[in-house]
């Protein structure tokens, strides 16, 4: 019966309701620090090109692509949790 029980909750006494709430915050950290690196790669690339060397211009071009991908990552941890929480406003 013990074994049984470990396996159906293996985070120990952090509760359900807990964990999907942790996960919402992080969600919430990663679009917000996306927003901030994003805006700043966006000057770089875009509005203040002329000021960068070449380097940097190319890696304020890659930042973007992988701030897309963080983006996208950090929207689904935050919707997939509220979903479960029974929230249907994403």
């Amino acid at each position: 019966m013990m074994a049984e029980n470990n396996l159906a909750n293996p985070y120990g006494k952090i509760d359900q309701q807990q964990l999907l709430l942790q996960r919402i915050f992080i969600g919430n950290l990663i679009l917000a620090a996306t927003l901030v690196i994003a805006a700043i790669a966006i000057a770089i690339a875009f509005v203040f090109e002329d000021n960068f060397v070449l380097g940097v211009q190319i890696a304020a071009h890659i930042s973007l692509i992988i701030c897309s991908i963080s983006l996208k990552v950090g929207y689904l941890l935050r919707s997939f949790s509220l979903k479960k929480l029974g929230s249907n406003k994403f």
